[in-house]
């Protein structure tokens, strides 16, 4: 496993990026007995021990001197003590955005056609989203959105990604539309994957 990045996105808000590279198996070898390592250890799922096991790491590496653990709310959002934080996970990554004083939130998708098959579940008839690109910063702008607005339980229909540029546009805005509410979310693209998020 190996810590692709760190950066201060703004005043107090961290951005990590992780890639998994390593073994499982090695990468317990290199865990110290915390809270976290013993959950990943008692997961029945390969891939949940491993998500786990990449949020340790690149959690220490944001909170070097700090021995916080993520804990998860019933509805599956994480949390920790002293900080806001939103995670995401997709095929070898995890982003990890933590803030003292502002909520976060981030999520990230690999390139896949699997988004044109299912496009009809997210977009709005009135978002235009002709390419697979434009279609993948649609669903991770909206679940970025979703977890910001956390306590609302958006569902799809109830945000809408304003018309944007997929090859050059780097933030685009999102209307929560029972709020009246609008969210700048910032767009990163990568051969590997789409990253989103805001603050």
């Amino acid at each position: 496993m190996s810590l692709m990045s760190i950066t201060e996105v703004a005043e107090g808000v961290r951005l990590g990026l992780w890639r998994t590279e390593q073994s499982e198996e090695e990468a317990i070898g290199c865990l110290p007995d915390n809270e976290m390592v013993k959950t990943a250890q008692q997961c029945c799922s390969q891939r949940r021990r491993s998500e786990i096991i990449s949020e340790f790491f690149l959690l220490s590496a944001m909170m070097p001197n700090s021995s916080h653990c993520i804990s998860h709310l019933p509805s599956g959002q994480p949390i920790i003590d002293g900080a806001n934080i939103s995670i995401s996970h997709t095929k070898g990554f995890v982003a990890m955005i933590l803030s003292e004083d502002r909520a976060v939130a981030v999520d990230m998708e690999y390139p896949s056609d699997r988004v044109d098959r299912i496009a009809e579940r997210f977009l709005r008839a009135d978002e235009k989203a002709p390419t697979t690109l434009s279609r993948l910063i649609h669903w991770c702008a909206k679940e970025t959105v979703f977890k910001y607005f956390s306590g609302q339980n958006l569902g799809f229909e109830d945000m809408r990604v304003l018309p944007f540029n997929s090859e050059s546009d780097r933030i685009v805005r999102v209307e929560n539309i029972p709020s009246r509410l609008f969210v700048d979310v910032k767009v990163d693209v990568r051969p590997d994957f789409v990253l989103t998020y805001c603050f």
